[in-house]
């Protein structure tokens, strides 16, 4: 029992360290959102839960010392639960390649250059339109703080280079959560398309399960498509969904 305490107390120390360097790193290359705050939090309650191991169980064998003890580690478990969760149900797709329209969800830019995560959202919906022609693909996203134009113009922008023709492509640059991305885009679509029509999204593995659930919510049946994430990036978007998707279920809101 010693060798597993020990042995878990280093795990919670080296994952610790790791998160927080990692939060302090991406903090240098990312537009600032609450999933670095989280990771560099996350980061520290396990270092020190790690270090001070005996001191802390100590302290907490009995009374409210010991409730708020177990609700903490309890959360920690769910926590780490459900970005596994997120982990698997991002990898399953459902399009067929027959979609009217692909609605490529935004995420941030620097400047006018698309970001990583939004690049490879990009590169999915491009891989998609060489398997699909006949679709029309909307780039949906406004202009947030530290970006020059809306999202939703330089995701066009990148997609005619990647020789996707403009008239195949409808900006929607307004929206600023991913409530408001299906939308403001399912109304562009309700306008282009004379008939019924069926749509597919493409988002990062991370995001794909609440973007679901937001696009039953705002009236769209949409396929989904999911786009990769870098290694490095995972603990901090995945931290921050996780988030997001509390505050969802909680409340119905988007705001993260």
């Amino acid at each position: 029992m010693k060798r597993i305490q020990i042995a878990i107390r280093i795990i919670l120390c080296l994952a610790g360290g790791a998160l927080i360097l990692n939060g302090l790193f991406l903090m240098r290359i990312l537009n600032f959102n609450i999933g670095l705050i989280g990771t560099i939090f996350l980061g520290v309650y396990c270092f020190v839960w790690g270090a001070f191991w005996n001191p802390i169980h100590k302290a907490c064998k009995k009374g409210w010392k010991k409730w708020i003890y177990t609700f903490t580690v309890t959360g920690f478990l769910l926590f780490i639960t459900c970005i596994g969760f997120l982990a698997v149900s991002g990898q399953t797709d459902e399009v067929t390649y027959k979609e009217d329209a692909i609605i490529v969800l935004g995420a941030g830019i620097h400047g006018e250059t698309v970001s990583r995560v939004l690049q490879m959202r990009l590169d999915t919906a491009a891989a998609y339109f060489e398997k699909n022609p006949k679709t029309v693909v909307v780039v949906s996203g406004g202009q947030g703080p530290g970006e020059d134009i809306s999202e939703a113009l330089a995701m066009e922008r990148y997609l005619i280079e990647k020789g996707i023709p403009q008239d195949k492509i409808i900006k929607e640059d307004r929206s600023t959560s991913t409530l408001e991305n299906f939308k403001f885009s399912k109304q562009l679509l309700d306008q282009y398309f004379d008939k019924d029509y069926q749509t597919a999204f493409t988002t990062n593995n991370f995001h794909i399960f609440r973007a679901k659930l937001v696009a039953r919510a705002s009236g769209l049946q949409s396929n989904s498509l999911h786009a990769p994430i870098d290694a490095y990036i995972m603990p901090v978007v995945y931290i921050r969904e996780v988030m997001a998707l509390t505050a969802y279920l909680l409340s119905g809101l988007i705001s993260i």
